[in-house]
């Protein structure tokens, strides 16, 4: 089955405890942020409405009463990014999803599974970002990353191997 669109998770937009949105437009803009920090680069990839439509859909079928579509909101840099270097012919519709992160891992399960779905119909869920992430500290040099970030991703390590 050739792919039909792209559902995109980023850990660069997150909402409120109880909304998950999700983007609902024809076509994306780069977010303004983007602009700054990348200005040399465009991504104005096409959108997936009717899939923001069958994500809302499977996710108020599981339970997940509060989940809103924002017609204007642009992909931010941790969906369009990946999808540039990996797509750059702007041929896959794609949406982006919120994340929430003051919730626990049994939702995000149960996330997973409402959308699971999407596998079968040609949809490839997709998730970016870092365990830590501060874009004034990005180096384009290949200097080694500030020790703070060294130090944290090496005891979330630690906590993973060991299954803390």
């Amino acid at each position: 089955m050739r792919r039909r669109s792209d559902l995109f998770f980023c850990s660069s937009w997150s909402e409120s405890i109880g909304d998950l949105v999700i983007t609902n437009a024809d076509y994306y803009f780069v977010l303004m942020l983007c602009l700054v920090v990348f200005p040399q680069l465009k991504y104005n990839a096409p959108g997936a409405p009717e899939l923001a439509k069958r994500v809302k859909q499977l996710l108020h079928a599981s339970g997940f009463s509060s989940v809103k579509e924002d017609p204007k909101r642009g992909l931010d840099h941790g969906a369009w990014v990946p999808l540039y270097l990996m797509y750059p012919d702007l041929d896959i519709p794609v949406c982006q999803l919120s994340v929430q992160p003051y919730k626990d891992g049994h939702h995000h399960y149960e996330m997973g599974k409402a959308l699971a779905p999407l596998r079968d119909e040609g949809v490839l869920i997709m998730a970016s970002g870092s365990a830590t992430h501060n874009l004034r500290t990005l180096a384009f040099d290949n200097s080694a990353p500030p020790k703070y970030m060294s130090d944290f991703d090496r005891w979330l390590n630690d906590c993973l191997v060991s299954g803390r």
